[in-house]
């Protein structure tokens, strides 16, 4: 099994699901949620539980939540003896869904993820620069990811998340190994193309190693041997799809980290992605048994 390196946020997840049709502005009776969650922590999580050797820098408060956190983390076998124990709140992410499971409307409060800035991270790079494999949070802030792109040299793994937080990393595409974004991310970073197949190309002349596009329930694109190949998940009926793009994210480089073909690799993310939506929370702990 690998090593990898994750840095990145650590939160608890509330997540509220109604049980019919989701009225705005109104009470909607349903059934609400609790779990550990953080774009960082939940590919830990998998990642662990998948076997790897997982090491994480995250901020975690000390609050009960943020106790627990850590708690969780160590059961996990997951080092975290490097990461920040703050004296802060833990950070938090609010999401309502609709009756699908597909989060309609979110809010993440989390301040602490300031704590990993430069400085911290300037004061680990000795610890840092010991890994070959790396994912970095695009919820740290720019002036950390920087930080990070010029600092290290490895295999950098990440998930674009989003069109603003996509940005930050825009300035080192030549830096990452694996981009995984949907149309709307791979679009906006891409800046040229008249479709996917000449988005991820415009992507990989930017110096990306790897573009992986996930679009929902529809089809995987990714570059292979010089073309873009695409494949169709499964059907599916989702209990939830918070954590499955993490998901997806973490049985790709499981994978890459097994040193499988990038097919295979792709199609543990698909696996990975429709164990998670099987469950209420951001990750499956039955993950092992579906890759």
């Amino acid at each position: 099994m690998g090593k990898i390196l994750i840095i990145g946020a650590a939160n608890i997840d509330l997540i509220a699901i109604p049980d019919s049709k989701l009225r705005m502005r109104d009470s909607n009776i349903g059934k609400a949620n609790i779990s550990f969650g953080g774009v960082g922590r939940n590919l830990v999580e998998n990642l662990a539980r998948l076997g790897h050797e997982v090491h994480f820098l995250t901020a975690l408060g000390n609050d009960p939540y943020g106790i627990a956190l850590r708690d969780d983390l160590e059961k996990l076998s997951v080092n975290i003896k490097e990461s920040i124990f703050a004296s802060e709140r833990s950070g938090y992410y609010l999401a309502i869904c609709d009756a699908l499971g597909d989060m309609q409307v979110a809010v993440c409060d989390n301040e602490i993820n300031e704590r990993i800035n430069p400085e911290y991270l300037k004061s680990k790079l000795d610890y840092i620069n010991t890994f070959e494999h790396f994912v970095f949070d695009t919820n740290l802030s720019f002036a950390s990811l920087k930080f990070l792109f010029e600092n290290t040299s490895g295999k950098i793994y990440l998930d674009a998340t989003s069109i603003s937080k996509g940005k930050l990393i825009e300035p080192y595409l030549s830096k990452i190994s694996v981009l995984k974004g949907n149309r709307v991310e791979i679009k906006a970073l891409a800046k040229a193309g008249a479709d996917i197949e000449e988005e991820i190309k415009s992507l990989l002349k930017k110096g990306v190693e790897r573009v992986v596009l996930t679009s929902g329930p529809g089809p995987v694109y990714y570059n292979l041997n010089g073309k873009v190949e695409s494949i169709m998940p499964p059907p599916a009926t989702p209990v939830s799809t918070t954590g499955s793009g993490d998901a997806f994210l973490s049985g790709v480089i499981h994978g890459i980290l097994l040193e499988r073909p990038f097919s295979e690799c792709i199609a543990f993310g698909i696996k990975a992605a429709a164990a998670t939506m099987m469950v209420y929370g951001a990750c499956n702990p039955d993950l092992k048994k579906y890759l």
